[in-house]
């Protein structure tokens, strides 16, 4: 019924379905607001310090998002101006050239699908809509990271590589295409380098002109006319980061590229990967937490199978229930071969390297989208799949739409956004300025500091958390506690911290999870606490201590800041 009434919608020619798509891409975009931001603020804040004078260029070259900082000071430059307004430009340079990339990444998806002429157009708008509503798109869209725009990338080379295995069969030039397909592999591993494993994916998009016939020559065309163009691309543009930096050996080579890893993984990967997939696509609140906290066995939380099995079990049993079904389908069905070569080009290389590093990022299976959503349309339209398959695939789909944009309607994240700086209000303009330490990455203070355009805000106080969200520094949060409290008292301000340090042991609205982390335990926070002296409160019961700045706090910090 739900495809009869998109075929209803749409049942004219291709450019009414592009059209709709687009007009979809707005609906999405205006009534959804974004609860996740990546490394936005890291990014923001390096390019407005390089603009400002007070970074030099170099710190700008990341091996890891080679060209992304670059670009915003090429976007953002304009003159003197303050520091505030040079972050706002940034912003506002990044947000554009992030709602431009998702358009693109819609269109472009719709265009493969159109391309590979095994997916009913009605069946596209629907595929389309999904893949315009997952939670790392909603949220990405609105960022200042280059998961987008690399991404775009990416089918734009399967789109050209596809489109030039078409022309040359029909004996029609196709140089243009590889040409697109080149620099399309190329500016996708610059923005981001794990983008590098879609160079498979781009060089077997050929395959999808005829599935059933995965000829080894088509694969071997694009291979000899795609990879060796990128290949000196990518060594070029390498090559200058090299030279700029001044790196001239390999131990200065390995300290750069390691440097982009950000520290290491956390345990579990194949926990954080069957978590984390899902999350790519779903918008799933606290329920990672629920689940962390029962498979960690967390002695506060207390969490029941019951509870459990209410938080979001049914959607992960339909998720994973309704793709290996789909997967074996389309596995078996020997007609659609090159399809299923192509498919697995994309998913194997992206998936091992999920399980080596950040498995539970939402970001790491975004290269995974072009396959999923084209297997996801292949087998909706086919009339071999069963039915019952067809009918739990249209389901899936109708249950992220639905799910994901109540989750992230705008009014809905703005009251939590305005109930977060509530919280912070009586902190606003404090002489010489306040750092406030929320507890962790899930107290819901740190999207205040999240949330773009926050750092522009020279009333608010500075957010941080107590324990960093980023792993390789989390184990040393006493160290980088004790680094930003002196700093602030250099310079005359205030330093307060979450009433909840101060607690026995945590509330389970509190969201930590014991154990999650082997290195950091709630009784080490508490007594941390405890031993600080305070002289001050503020914001309730939920509120914040200030933290005397006194000689002997300051010892105790530094002392504190010195254990293993």
């Amino acid at each position: 019924m739900i495809v009869a009434a998109f075929r209803f919608i749409y049942k004219r020619e291709a450019k009414f379905g592009m059209l709709a798509v687009a007009l979809m891409w707005v609906l999405v975009m205006l009534t959804t607001r974004s609860t996740f931001f990546g490394d936005t603020r890291f990014f923001e804040a390096d390019i407005a310090s390089y603009l400002d004078g007070r970074t030099p260029f170099a710190k700008l070259i990341d091996f890891g998002h080679l060209i992304w900082r670059p670009l915003g000071v090429l976007l953002a430059f304009h003159g003197d101006a303050s520091y505030e307004a040079t972050l706002t430009r940034v912003h506002v340079a990044f947000l554009s050239l992030n709602l431009i990339a998702s358009l693109a990444c819609v269109l472009m998806l719709w265009e493969l699908l159109r391309l590979t002429k095994m997916v009913a157009a009605s069946v596209a708008i629907l595929v389309a809509a999904a893949f315009a509503t997952t939670n790392a798109f909603v949220c990405l869209s609105r960022s200042g990271s280059p998961w987008l725009p690399g991404l775009a990338c990416v089918l734009l080379g399967c789109c050209c590589t596809l489109v030039a295995e078409q022309r040359h069969r029909t004996g029609q030039a196709a140089g243009t295409y590889w040409i697109g397909a080149v620099l399309a592999t190329a500016l996708a591993v610059v923005f981001w380098v794990p983008y590098l494993l879609t160079a498979l994916p781009i060089v077997c998009a050929g395959l999808l002109d005829r599935p059933d016939i995965p000829h080894g020559k088509v694969v071997w065309r694009a291979a000899v006319r795609v990879l060796p163009g990128a290949a000196i691309l990518l060594i070029l543009a390498f090559g200058w980061a090299v030279y700029t930096l001044h790196i001239s050996n390999v131990h200065e080579l390995r300290a750069w590229i390691s440097a982009a890893a950000h520290g290491g993984e956390r345990g579990n990967p194949y926990v954080r990967a069957f978590f984390g997939f899902p999350r790519s696509f779903f918008i799933l609140g606290d329920n990672g937490i629920v689940w962390k906290q029962f498979l960690f066995h967390d002695p506060f939380a207390r969490v029941t199978a019951l509870d459990v099995a209410e938080a979001g079990t049914l959607i992960l049993m339909l998720f994973y229930g309704t793709l290996i079904w789909a997967g074996w389908f389309f596995v078996r069905d020997g007609r659609i071969l090159g399809a299923v070569i192509w498919v697995t080009a994309g998913v194997v290389p992206t998936i091992a390297l999920a399980m080596l590093f950040e498995a539970g990022s939402v970001e790491r299976y975004l290269a995974l989208y072009p396959m999923v959503f084209v297997v996801m349309g292949c087998l909706v339209t086919c009339a071999r799949t069963p039915k019952l398959l067809r009918i739990l695939l249209v389901l899936l789909i109708m249950v992220q739409v639905g799910n994901n944009l109540y989750a992230n309607f705008a009014p809905r994240i703005e009251r939590i956004s305005e109930a977060e700086l509530a919280r912070i209000a009586p902190l606003e303009n404090r002489p010489g300025g306040a750092t406030v330490f929320g507890l962790n990455q899930s107290d819901k203070l740190s999207e205040v500091y999240e949330r773009p355009g926050y750092a522009t805000r020279s009333d608010l106080p500075q957010v941080m958390l107590l324990v960093p969200a980023m792993y390789s520094r989390s184990a040393q949060w006493r160290f980088f506690f004790s680094k930003s409290a002196r700093e602030r008292w250099a310079g005359g301000g205030e330093v307060w911290v979450s009433k909840r340090a101060w607690a026995s042991q945590p509330l389970r609205q509190w969201l930590w999870v014991e154990n999650d982390d082997p290195r950091i335990r709630w009784a080490d926070i508490h007594s941390f606490a405890m031993r600080l002296d305070t002289d001050a409160e503020a914001g309730g019961d939920d509120g914040f201590f200030r933290i005397a700045n006194t000689t002997a706090n300051r010892d105790r910090i530094v002392a504190a800041a010195t254990q293993p």
